[in-house]
């Protein structure tokens, strides 16, 4: 009673919720019956003829006919009554041998219980159930016929017949998986019956293929306990019958000639298909191996070399002790030939630069950020293995003069400008108080330059005439490292300062090579500029006859000519609102003038403006007079001006948005032009 009931009581509260909800106007949300999913335990009996009745024995099956359904492999058998311990389901016409599957409410239960079918043949064992094409598959089960020209099986999709081998007997024959066969449901024929092969699928495997260096390329090679990766196709295959057991897991073992093999640890949680990254077995001595791949199915031919390196040892260290920015030797052998292969860390700060001298020793700087508090850690890492430092793994950092930034007024998102005759203040650390300890000299220029005053976290001098870009180098007294600046450029005479603010602003502009012929957009086709961003998509043309052209259009090969474009198309009947083509960026303080200049335009039902917006989206057409910084309407071809007023620093979108009416409205630019007139 208690189970009828746990069954019953969502019911009743699924009626009391629709009505309650009903009365009262709201939304009606079905409830339904979410207890524990049925499971199943045996069918009794387990074979019969058309016709028959078979009981199957469970629990949480409820009590109504209606919501249980019972299938022999695919064919549904008619449900005669049920309670929630047993199902009492007639064998259908249709039926031959198959696992029993049980649905209740929705909820499906497959088992591995088959029933069969007596009278007609049917299948009652697939073994294996994969194989790679050529593989010989058994079918075991009842009332088979003895001639192969009576047998009809195909495999997934594949309508290429298998072929029967041997002479089939009344509960067993044999058949080659055919080279197109497809995993998925087989399909069998017996003498104008069909069989009903759903509850045996079948997995058609591919032949794993390893990836060998070519010829003249470098047999790969590393330490033991480095990491590593085998890659090919098909090295990881998953089974449609998840039920298989017994498969042995993949394998990678090294072999040197006349040793026994030595078997790899597996990174399992990273494998795919393409790729067996694994750790190279700690054991190994150095030498020359051979890798051998073997995976559930079979061992892959093909054999990879490998080399394992002699492990590298640190005997010592040039200095335990310096600056940032000081040189540092790391001694020792075996480090290798490939600077690319080592990274060297201070705490957790990786050096930029990494070089090997003369005699096979590291050579690394100091980098920056690394903490004077207390000694750093070294740590060693060659082809992904850490090497051990002993004692020469700490080092203590110095005090040490480092620039973190430089105040001007003229900071873009692309490039720190400076202009001759202005002061300007590197902010930092360790600088001292003495302006007499510090020597700065600007990048090209010979002759340093004055210290107009320093203190422990900045120095103030005047950018010198005659620079045209670089660092700033500052040497100061007792410490043989210089400290750099990160690159300055000097502010343009003519205020143009588009680079420094925008990207791809001009022709030839650079656009996405996506699709095409190499890569490139055939003629007539409109392609995707380059770090624009570009807003509504049903606007973009190519997409089944989109009514509007909203992107960057080329010629075949060459897009010297083309510009930033909207359009509509010639087939259009809708109005399109707010195109919008435009580029983040930041602006600080001063007056500003863009200009765009538009070489192609036509006016029928267009309403466009060039325009610059505080924060990080353009504005739509219809709201840029009142919402946009600065703007200018887009009425015919040349030069459209827009004058800009930023009083504090902002974040600003620049570009151009657009509504069009009819057909062909458009207008293109093909340059940009930013200028800075009064800071």
């Amino acid at each position: 009673m208690k189970k009828i009931y746990n069954y019953l009581f969502p019911v009743f509260l699924s009626l009391f919720a629709l009505a309650a909800c009903d009365e009262d106007n709201e939304e009606i949300v079905p409830m339904s019956y979410t207890d524990p999913v049925a499971t199943v335990t045996k069918i009794d009996p387990v074979e019969g003829y058309v016709g028959n009745e078979f009981t199957v024995s469970g629990s949480d099956f409820g009590i109504r006919t209606e919501d249980v359904k019972v299938f022999i492999g695919s064919q549904e058998a008619a449900v005669v009554s049920c309670v929630d311990d047993a199902i009492l389901a007639k064998v259908p016409e249709s039926a031959t041998n198959g696992k029993i599957t049980v649905e209740v409410f929705g909820q499906r239960v497959e088992t591995d219980l088959v029933y069969r079918v007596l009278g007609k043949p049917g299948v009652s064992v697939v073994k294996p159930s994969y194989g790679f094409p050529g593989a010989s598959i058994v079918f075991e089960g009842q009332e088979f016929v003895s001639s192969k020209a009576l047998y009809t099986l195909t495999f997934g999709t594949s309508t290429e017949k298998a072929e029967i081998v041997g002479t089939p007997t009344d509960t067993e024959f044999t058949a080659k998986v055919p080279e197109t066969a497809g995993s998925g449901v087989m399909t069998l024929v017996m003498a104008e019956q069909t069989i009903d092969l759903a509850s045996y699928p079948f997995t058609v495997l591919k032949h794993a293929t390893l990836d060998i260096p070519k010829e003249g390329e470098p047999v790969p090679s590393g330490f033991a306990g480095s990491k590593f990766a085998i890659t090919g196709t098909n090295l990881v295959q998953e089974l449609l019958d998840r039920s298989v057991e017994g498969l042995e897991p993949l394998k990678v073992t090294f072999s040197k000639a006349g040793g026994e093999p030595v078997e790899a640890a597996i990174d399992t949680d990273n494998l795919t298909d393409k790729s067996i990254p694994l750790t190279v077995p700690v054991s190994l001595e150095a030498g020359d191996y051979t890798i051998t791949v073997i995976t559930p199915f079979e061992t892959i031919g093909t054999q990879l070399k490998y080399t394992v390196l002699p492990m590298p040892t640190v005997t010592g260290i040039s200095t335990k002790a310096g600056y940032i920015n000081a040189e540092v030797m790391i001694i020792g052998q075996n480090f290798g030939t490939k600077a690319e292969n080592i990274q060297v860390f201070f705490g957790e700060t990786v050096c930029d630069k990494v070089t090997l001298n003369d005699k096979g020793n590291i050579v690394v700087n100091v980098p920056k950020g690394v903490s004077s508090e207390a000694p750093v850690k070294i740590k060693l890492i060659i082809q992904g293995k850490e090497i051990e430092m002993g004692e020469s793994g700490t080092f203590e950092v110095w005090e040490t003069p480092e620039i973190t930034s430089v105040e001007t007024p003229y900071i873009y998102p692309y490039g720190t400008l400076v202009k001759a005759g202005q002061e300007i203040t590197f902010t930092g650390k360790g600088f001292g108080t003495d302006k007499n300890s510090v020597t700065v000299t600007f990048e090209g220029i010979s002759v340093p330059v004055a210290v107009k005053e320093i203190t422990t976290t900045a120095i103030t001098v005047t950018v010198p005439q005659g620079f045209n870009g670089g660092k700033v180098t500052m040497v100061f007294e007792g410490i043989t490292q210089p400290v750099e600046s990160d690159i300055l450029q000097p502010l343009p005479a003519d205020g143009d300062i588009s680079q420094y603010v925008l990207m791809n602003y001009k022709q030839p502009f650079d656009y996405v090579k996506e699709g095409g012929d190499n890569g490139f957009h055939k003629k007539g086709e409109w392609a995707k500029a380059a770090y624009w961003i570009v807003q509504n998509s049903n606007l973009t043309a190519g997409e089944g006859g989109a009514a509007v052209d909203l992107a960057f259009k080329t010629k075949y090969g060459d897009g010297s000519d083309a510009g930033l474009a909207l359009q509509t198309d010639w087939g259009f009947d809708n109005p399109k609102n707010d195109g919008k083509v435009y580029q983040t960026s930041h602006l600080q303080k001063g007056k500003y003038k863009l200009t765009a200049h538009v070489y192609e335009y036509d006016g029928r039902g267009f309403t466009g403006y060039v325009a610059v917006c505080k924060g990080n989206e353009m504005a739509n057409t219809s709201d840029i007079p009142s919402k946009s910084l600065a703007n200018a309407s887009i009425s015919g071809t040349g030069d459209v001006v827009v004058d800009i007023l930023v009083e504090e620093p902002t974040d600003v979108v620049i570009g151009f948005v657009c509504t069009i009416t009819v057909k062909q409205g458009r207008a293109k630019i093909d340059n940009f032009k930013l200028e800075l007139v009064e800071q």
